[in-house]
């Protein structure tokens, strides 16, 4: 499942990275935690899109495929997930890389996300 713009605000939740040389990514951890006391599922991208001088983005591709983590706890629960790389992993310095985490069940109080990317 690759994550998609237009389905909701909190597609873009927390990461956004652009890199000032291309690179090529060969890992990625994403980190994330919630607010409140309910316990909800997240899915889990990293996602690289081309942005024009406006910051309009196209052409979404999955860099670090969907994962979906259903062990997802409440505010006392930090719970990192490890994407696997596509071949797809080469970006450009007009290009921007997104971690998505996205909840599946309920929209938490709060949330926090880190992504933690190895490249070359």
């Amino acid at each position: 499942m690759c994550y998609h713009l237009t389905v909701q605000a909190d597609d873009l939740n927390n990461i956004i990275w652009q890199p000032l040389s291309s690179i090529i990514v060969r890992k990625c951890r994403i980190y994330y935690g919630q607010g409140g006391s309910s316990n909800t599922t997240h899915m889990i991208a990293l996602m690289r899109y081309d942005i024009d001088a406006d910051g309009d983005l196209t052409n979404g591709v999955e860099v670090g495929t969907t994962a979906t983590d259903s062990n997802s706890d409440d505010y006392s629960q930090l719970r990192s997930t490890d994407l696997a790389i596509t071949t797809d992993n080469a970006v450009t310095t007009s290009q921007v890389l997104i971690g998505m985490v996205m909840p599946v069940d309920i929209s938490p109080f709060a949330m926090a996300a880190k992504c933690i990317i190895e490249y070359t």
